[in-house]
């Protein structure tokens, strides 16, 4: 590897630094003329340096080949990370992508205007029940699509399992989150679902979102199940909306948001 080619490098200097000391005593003894030291010092340093930066010049190149060899890796390791991290249905991020972007969210001081919200596909189940998990896929694609047109390229959106998805915002006050949420809703309760070939109409296909900031949760944990209680209130208080955390909301079961345990 790398590490062997620049070990061999290092052992070629060396032999050759101590070439030099050895013409250098050379060149200081009594033992041979002046003329005789001369032209040996000349002839051993001509091909030892020709020798060195012959050497020299390999170790460049393989240096360079093997941080070409790195780069092509870590190109292909991103790759393979974006892969596992990508839902192949809807193209966004998935749930362990999620987790890990959730985790850090407390991770330095800038997460007090940072929100999570949760989202979820209304009476989705009756869609695939009635229409097959085919039409109900081509719903899911076209939520995301439409939930990512609708914020911005630095709002993290992923799908976190089945008809849910979450949305983590940063650099937001609430009112500008709430705003966020209600331009993803009517964008894709506005949106045709509508089969071009059998004239089926699917829709209206409506979502509810409920958010809370990251400033009042202690943790991810906690962000995670506040935001969750808000959704479900907005799913108890009639659908097709948008809810804050509030403190006195309550509900019957929260969900753990850690599913990929490391």
């Amino acid at each position: 590897g790398l590490l062997k080619v620049l070990q061999q490098e290092q052992s070629s200097l060396e032999s050759y630094n101590r070439l030099l000391g050895e013409t250098y005593s050379r060149i200081n003894s009594k033992s041979s003329s002046s003329a005789d030291i001369l032209r040996s010092a000349i002839t051993i340093l001509t091909e030892a340096t020709g020798h060195t930066m012959a050497h020299g010049e390999n170790t460049v190149s393989q240096v360079s080949q093997k941080s070409q060899e790195m780069d092509q890796v870590r190109k292909e390791l991103d790759e393979y990370k974006r892969i596992a991290n990508t839902d192949s249905l809807t193209r966004i991020a998935n749930r362990r992508a999620f987790d890990e972007k959730l985790s850090a969210v407390y991770a330095n001081d800038s997460h007090t205007l940072s929100a999570l919200v949760l989202a979820d596909i209304d009476n989705f189940k009756k869609v695939n029940d009635a229409y097959g998990h085919p039409v109900g896929d081509k719903i899911l694609a076209t939520v995301a699509n439409v939930i990512r047109a609708n914020v911005r390229k630095d709002c993290f959106v992923a799908r976190t399992g089945g008809e849910e998805f979450a949305i983590i915002i940063d650099g937001n006050t609430a009112e500008e989150v709430q705003q966020i949420c209600e331009r993803v809703r009517i964008a894709l309760e506005t949106t045709p679902f509508k089969n071009s070939k059998t004239g089926v109409n699917y829709g209206p296909v409506t979502i509810s979102l409920g958010y809370c900031m990251a400033s009042d949760a202690e943790d991810a944990g906690e962000l995670y199940a506040k935001s969750d209680i808000a959704l479900y209130c907005a799913k108890n208080t009639g659908r097709n909306r948008t809810r804050l955390y509030e403190d006195g909301m309550k509900k019957d079961f929260t969900k753990s948001w850690l599913i990929y345990k490391r």
